[in-house]
């Protein structure tokens, strides 16, 4: 399933029903936007070994995206990888290999997992902006309506959710 149909049924299930599936993109990018943590987007990183020797090399981080960015030399040869396990950052060359080890590649948080732990947060942002966070109670005349959350802040579980969310990847980010 992709994010789109998982927050779907989580909001249908909910009662919400009022948003194209263009609206929720924009509300998926909205939850992207509020997380801002860098390693998120793809990027390229260059590893640096002096005293390399051996013929597997595991870079600093994972996973490798398999894209035109990856350049692998020792000393001044540029050296063509016998196999890469992209999703670990493996590298095993065609031989063993002495000298200054440069290697340079596009990694990025597996968008996947990402889904799986943005879909709370972006779930979140489509019941506040539905209303679904406030509840209403109506006698004769009168209608008082008030929040589901009791707390000081009308984001305190968005705000929450964000704040797990930021402390899993900026961990992660240091080893991705």
């Amino acid at each position: 399933m992709t994010l789109l149909s998982d927050l779907k049924q989580i909001i249908e299930a909910d009662g919400i029903t009022q948003y194209t599936d263009e609206q929720l993109e924009a509300f998926i990018l909205k939850a992207k936007s509020l997380i801002n943590i860098p390693g998120i987007t793809p990027h390229i990183e260059c590893d640096v070994k002096k005293d390399f020797e051996g013929d597997v090399y595991v870079t600093e981080y994972y996973p490798i995206l398999n894209d035109n960015s990856f350049l692998l030399q020792i000393g001044d040869e540029t050296i063509t990888p016998l196999l890469i396990e992209y999703d670990k950052g493996i590298i095993f060359l065609p031989s063993t290999k002495k000298g200054i080890l440069r290697c340079s590649y596009t990694t990025q948080i597996c968008e996947e997992e990402i889904d799986n732990d943005i879909l709370p947060i972006t779930v979140e942002v489509v019941r506040q902006a539905a209303g679904k966070d406030v509840s209403s109670i109506k006698e004769g005349e009168v209608t008082v309506s008030y929040k589901n959350n009791t707390s000081q802040s009308d984001n305190t579980s968005l705000d929450a959710l964000i704040r797990n969310f930021r402390a899993k990847y900026d961990t992660m980010v240091r080893w991705v």
